[in-house]
């Protein structure tokens, strides 16, 4: 195979990897929109083959931003907290096992987005602002949600 054929290649499974991480984010956005008189709104912006997602409430942001790469971001905003953005997938690691990767992905997703619309956002965005990137994102989430989820009850 050719260097040429060997790129094509590569790049026919980043875009497949893109959509398909579109595709989720599209899915579990509308989702989770709630059935009640809440006003929110899931915007979608594409350029070239960036994929940008907000799901959006009154002063809050929930934001999946898929790039070319083939990485993806997420940034949570609330207006009295900083925002915290968290470089969520990194294409170069998961290439090696992209459906496990999206799975996960999806899993991600579904909880944040849950947390977003069901749980109290500003509490939330209590515990989820200190993110140092030190740390494993999915450790912390786990153990945020764990406090935000069980004393909000």
């Amino acid at each position: 195979m050719t260097k040429a054929e060997q790129k094509k290649m590569s790049m026919k499974a980043r875009y497949d990897f893109i959509d398909e991480a579109a595709k989720i984010t599209l899915s579990v956005a509308l989702a989770t929109i709630p059935h009640s008189g809440v006003n929110t709104e899931v915007r979608l912006k594409a350029t070239n083959r960036n994929r940008y997602f907000t799901i959006h409430r009154h002063c809050q942001d929930l934001k999946i931003l898929i790039y070319v790469t083939g990485d993806i971001d997420i940034v949570l905003h609330e207006f009295c907290h900083q925002d915290t953005v968290v470089r969520l997938i990194h294409y170069a690691e998961a290439v090696k096992n992209p459906e496990a990767t999206l799975a996960l992905f999806k899993e991600d997703v579904e909880q944040l987005a849950s947390d977003f619309v069901n749980a109290d956002w500003h509490y939330a965005m209590d515990y989820l602002s200190h993110y140092d990137h030190k740390s494993d994102w999915h450790d912390y989430f786990k153990e945020c949600r764990r406090c935000y989820l069980d004393e909000e009850s």
